[in-house]
């Protein structure tokens, strides 16, 4: 699928004015929620849920995850081993 051709754009369009005239336009509903939720999924505050696919060498859980955020914002897969993903900060390894 061509995702930038006249039929996809025209397509995104309509679904778009669709859902604007049925839920109305948040930007102008003046009620914050539009800019509060916005700021919930782009915050980097946010816990990472993570998958085990596989183990290293010792046998320890390799956790992946795929992050997005201001930085990446089409996302990238990232790992860590389950005992770094513990910690609260844990060392990521991007891997795409």
């Amino acid at each position: 699928e061509e995702v930038e051709s006249e039929e996809s754009l025209q397509f995104a369009n309509d679904a778009n004015a669709a859902c604007l005239q049925q839920l109305g336009d948040p930007m102008l509903s003046g009620t914050g929620t539009y800019d509060s939720l916005l700021g919930v999924l782009e915050s980097d505050d946010r816990i990472p849920h993570v998958g085990q696919f596989g183990r290293i060498e010792h046998g320890e859980e390799i956790m992946f995850n795929f992050w997005k955020d201001s930085t990446n914002p089409k996302g990238i897969w990232r790992r860590t081993t389950l005992s770094s993903y513990r910690t609260g900060d844990p060392e990521w390894t991007t891997v795409l």
